[in-house]
């Protein structure tokens, strides 16, 4: 019903429908919406209105901020500018009426303004509904006032709707709407909407809006914080940036800038001071911070310029009484203005002001936000000394009080500023190593791959080859965990260094990682001889214990059994995998290390990878864990990717896109990040959204070009998948056939990368022989895959539960095989790939199987093959209706027409109907059958699709004459023999 133009509003939207509907059945309303600027209610009213054209007049206009001229009732004047000259009232610029004379006079008494626009809009509401719109009320002149005041407070028996719209920061205390707000809120039928930001989810959306495609989440995060959900200013902030952009620009569209600084201009002297103090204060204050905030603008009493600002909209005071900006990005705006010595020198104001403030009282330790207040101001300052030193002590105020994001942001300026300093009593090397703790336990894998390079910087080589040994290893797990790529040279140095170490935590933490790297690249017995030596030493020497490396321990045991684990899985032992997987897990809790509980439960996982519902349930009991026990976002982030991918594997659409929504929504790092996208491009193409798919490939490419090709990503199948969507078999085979040819472990998925390669190859065959070229070329090709690729590939070792998924998925490149070749026995290969696809199950690949079957079954031409195809049809529809599957539904509707096969599935409501495909019915029918098998009434359908009721009956009434039924009863019993709501 609505514009897709509007993100996250149908509340509202639903708001303004409640409004115009009862316009239409001849109830008064009115809805006076506010909302910062920007914040969509211009939008709100336009796509609503637009949604109101087809049953009732729509007139729609808007104050003007005039400056230099005053035109009486302007935003109405707009309102009917639209109209024919003759259809305007006279009031508004219409034809004057002829009065008969009294008393020998030439005219009447004339009409007032608001009595003769009231007369009119009732004359036209009898004709036909009438909707008038005004917006931006609060530049509105008194005129426009009272004849809106005098249309509000009349009947309440008439087809009229009426929405105004304001902006709540131009309404200060004094200003004359406010009184007129307060008198039209006591009439009946008036009602207000206050529209609010959108939520974090929504701002993605209108970002991706923009730039054409998904964002970066590290974008979508920085607009959000800045934006606060505005979605004007959402739009300013990322037009014009590329699609693989991460970070917004240094300084603000001029758009934003030129507002605020318009606003700051129209201040008083003093006002405009105060702005300037609170914004590069950059904070909210509220009693001695802003009596600081008045002494740095040079104020002995604020109130008065306080309260100008709050009048211009610029300041807002909260109910605990802090006064900050009423929107961010207006202290950004106005600080940005200053010249560099301007701010230094207000920076400078501020560090000192803070500091004699925490100083005067030496018993007190400062609290931590204001302590890394004072180290920002001395930093921006440019005093380096005092930032350092402050760093310190907010870092060290924020461990007490929990604060490891707050620490982590303080150390990081610590370490920067300590190379420059002299006579510092912390070295870089310490920093260096808190800084690596706190990223760890926070999983912020970027920022303690900073720490372990620059430890790995600053210890010299035969002064501590442990503490280098381990750093190796963590920078290898780190390196790859990211998505980069890794050294096997760094590994080989580590074991030398720890060779001379054997029962030491860093010796089990360099052969774990190892271990592990050997496996990815194939090299079993070197992963063998390392995990099972890594595993001896923890169990030998580790566990539970009193000393500084306690936790290390207990960290490198559960890497040791998390490893092991993996191994097992690689050999094929289930049993084994599963044991080890739950000890690493359990130590992993008691370390609270996110890391190696991630590890142990993706190997726990795999253990057992089909039947799939098992290892998503195994994967989700982890990530509920994680939850449970506190493990930071990060790590429940990676599992959610990990998840997404198995429930689309199982058709889950709803869950897989709860997942992908977490993994997508948090800072997880770049491999967790492109695990979610190729995903999501998975689902996208399989649901018909190509240019999603095409913008969630295209950023993984940008972003993790070096990546894609490691073993632990699906990016073979899901290039291939997306370039068959949008009809390039010849990408998607080269896509395909890389994958397959790569050396090392098969990719993530590699399941499905022969039956794509053979489908595109029968799509380039079928392609030739269309155009009436020799397809031999083509057959040649897959005539060389099927030689040197006879079967699908596995991704890991067989099992009784994987061997039926890798029969089925052989059974698909036999039947492509066959399309290609013009195999007379396709039709049985198609159908016996159903039955196998759908017994594993593989909902989307048995949903595509049908429509191959059903093809290749009606190219047979006999009546029995008919029948089969119709059942193959049917059911495959089926399942497209319950995926979404929209491209391969679309080919099914296709083939049903041609061959005049009816679809027995009767969508949910808003979706395709497979019986008001076969009676022809239109769309908007079939929208109106759905709601009749849901057992709606005809006043809530009418609701529902914006139509009336007697529009509602109409359709009824054709739906019951095409299918041949009586009366909404048997209709609906017709549907339901159809096939029921899906």
């Amino acid at each position: 019903m609505w514009s897709t133009t509007v993100v996250g509003r149908a509340e509202e939207l639903g708001r303004i429908s409640d409004v115009l509907r009862g316009a239409r059945d001849g109830r008064f309303g009115a809805l006076i919406i506010e909302g910062d600027a920007g914040i969509g209610k211009t939008t709100l009213v336009r796509v609503a209105c637009d949604a109101a054209r087809e049953e009732a007049r729509v007139l729609s206009g808007a104050c003007l901020p005039l400056i230099s001229a005053t035109v009486p009732l302007v935003g109405l004047r707009s309102a009917v500018r639209g109209l024919a000259v003759e259809e305007r009232p006279a009031v508004l610029g219409g034809p004057v009426p002829r009065r008969r004379a009294e008393g020998g006079g030439s005219g009447g008494p004339a009409v007032p303004v608001p009595v003769a626009l009231d007369d009119w809009l009732s004359a036209q509401a009898v004709r036909r509904p009438v909707v008038l719109a005004v917006d931006d009320l609060h530049w509105a002149d008194e005129e426009t006032l009272d004849a809106l005041m005098y249309v509000l407070a009349g009947p309440a028996e008439r087809r009229l709707g009426v929405i105004l719209t304001v902006r709540s920061t131009d309404v200060a205390a004094h200003h004359p709407l406010r009184r007129w707000l307060a008198d039209v809120r006591r009439l009946p039928g008036v009602e207000e909407l206050a529209v609010g930001p959108l939520s974090r989810e929504e701002i993605a959306a209108e970002v991706a809006a923009v730039l054409g495609g998904p964002a970066h989440s590290s974008l979508v995060d920085e607009v959000f914080a800045r934006s606060r959900g505005n979605p004007y200013f959402t739009r300013l902030l990322v037009t014009g940036l590329g699609p693989s952009t991460r970070s917004l620009p240094a300084h603000l569209p001029q758009e934003i800038s030129a507002a605020a600084v318009r606003a700051w201009g129209s201040l008083s002297d003093g006002a405009r001071r105060l702005v300037v103090a609170l914004a590069v204060g950059g904070r909210p204050v509220v009693g001695p911070s802003l009596a600081l905030v008045a002494d740095v603008a040079d104020l002995v009493d604020p109130g008065p310029a306080l309260h100008k600002a709050v009048e211009a909209g610029l300041l807002d005071i909260a109910a605990d009484g802090s006064v900050w900006f009423h929107h961010p990005l207006q202290a950004e705006a106005v600080e940005e203005g200053l010249l560099p010595e301007e701010r230094r020198a207000l920076h400078n104001a501020f560090a000192a002001g803070y500091e004699e403030g925490v100083d005067g009282d030496a018993s007190v330790e400062p609290d931590p936000e204001l302590a890394g207040s004072i180290s920002d101001h001395h930093a921006l300052a440019g005093q380096d000394d005092s930032a350092f030193r402050w760093a310190m002590r907010a870092a060290e105020a924020m461990r007490a009080a929990g604060d490891d994001i707050g620490r982590l942001r303080m150390l990081g300026r610590a370490i920067d500023l300590r190379p420059g300093l002299k006579g510092v009593a912390e070295s870089l090397v310490d920093l260096l190593e808190q800084a690596r703790v706190v990223a760890r336990e926070v999983g912020d894998w970027d920022a303690e791959l900073r720490a372990v390079e620059g430890l790995r910087r600053a210890v010299r080589p035969g002064t501590d080859e442990l503490r280098l040994a381990v750093l190796d290893a963590w920078r290898s797990m780190l390196r790859f965990r990211l998505g980069l790529s890794t050294d096997h040279g760094d590994l080989a140095r580590a074991r030398e260094r720890s060779a001379s170490a054997p029962a030491t935590w860093q010796r089990v933490v360099v052969l774990c990682e190892s271990s592990h790297l050997f496996l990815w690249a194939g090299r079993l017995e070197e992963g063998r001889a390392a995990a099972e030596e890594g595993l001896a030493t923890a169990e030998a020497h580790g566990g539970p214990r009193p000393g500084t490396d306690a936790d290390e321990w207990l960290r490198a045991c559960a890497y040791a059994h998390g490893q092991a684990a993996m191994l097992a899985v690689f050999e094929g032992d289930a049993r084994r995998a599963g044991e080890h997987a739950h000890r690493g897990a359990e130590q992993a809790v008691l370390a609270r290390d996110g890391l190696t509980l991630l590890h142990a439960t993706f190997w726990g996982a795999n253990a057992r990878p089909y039947p799939k519902s098992d290892w998503v349930e195994a994967v989700a009991r982890g990530r509920q864990e994680m939850e449970r026990v506190g493990i930071p976002q990060p790590f429940i982030a990676w599992l959610s990717a990990g998840e997404s991918l198995g429930l689309f594997e199982l058709g889950d659409t709803e869950a897989c896109l709860s997942r992908l929504r977490v993994a997508l929504g948090a800072q997880a790092g770049p491999a967790a990040d492109l695990n979610a996208r190729l995903t999501s491009g998975l689902l996208a193409t399989s649901q018909g959204r190509q240019d999603e798919a095409e913008a969630h490939l295209a950023r993984a490419g940008e972003m993790f070009a070096a990546q894609l090709s490691m073993p632990v990503f699906h990016a073979g199948a899901v290039t291939a998948a997306v370039r068959l969507g949008r009809d390039d078999p010849a990408a998607a085979l080269d896509a395909a056939t890389a994958a397959i040819e790569r050396e090392g472990v098969n990719p993530t998925h590699c399941e499905w990368l022969v039956p794509l390669a053979a489908r595109a190859l029968a799509d380039l065959v079928q392609a030739e022989r269309d155009v009436g070229r020799d397809p031999l070329p083509q057959l040649q090709r897959l005539a060389d895959l099927r030689a040197q690729t006879p079967h699908v590939l596995p991704d890991g070792e067989v099992d009784e539960a994987y061997q039926p998924v890798l029969d089925a998925l052989d059974r698909l490149y036999d039947a492509e095989t066959a399309r290609a070749q013009d195999d007379p026995n396709a039709a049985i290969l198609w159908r016996e790939t159903v039955d196998r696809l759908s017994n594993v199950p593989l909902p989307w690949d048995a949903a595509y199987a049908c429509w191959r079957a059903a093809e290749a079954l009606l190219g047979q031409g006999g009546a029995a093959e008919r029948r089969q195809a119709a059942e193959m049809l049917r059911r495959g529809y089926a399942l497209t209706l319950r995926l979404g599957a929209q491209p391969v539904q679309e080919h099914i509707e296709s083939l049903a027409r041609w061959a005049r096969i009816p679809l027995t599935e009767v969508g949910a409501v808003g979706d395709r109907t497979a019986g008001a495909e076969a009676v022809a019915l239109t769309r908007r029918e079939r929208e109106v059958l759905g709601h009749v098998v849901a057992g709606r009434t005809y006043a809530e359908i009418a609701a529902a699709l914006f139509l009336s009721e007697k529009t509602v009956s109409t359709h009824i009434s054709n739906i019951l004459r095409k299918t041949g039924t009586a009366n909404r009863v048997a209709l609906a019993t017709w549907a339901g023999r159809q096939g029921g709501v899906s």
